[in-house]
């Protein structure tokens, strides 16, 4: 997972949405980027405006030898 992210499986998200603040930018990632694409598009939709989705997911990112860490939230 990244530093500072907040885990919200997508079964969730309705119920949860409130969690997320609407005036600060949102970065959703998944495991390789699609469930977060769809994320994205529904957070657009009620009204979030910079949202970020992270292209390739987590597993590129970690790839690319950026920096995760390890373990649960």
């Amino acid at each position: 997972r990244l530093q500072g992210a907040r885990l919200i499986p997508i079964d969730q998200l309705v119920a949860r949405i409130g969690e997320l603040p609407k005036d600060r930018p949102i970065l959703v990632y998944c495991a390789v980027g699609s469930r977060s694409a769809q994320v994205v598009n529904y957070l657009a939709r009620r009204g979030f405006s910079e949202l970020y989705n992270l292209y390739g997911g987590i597993y590129s990112w970690a790839q690319k030898g950026y920096p995760i860490l390890k373990g649960g939230p």
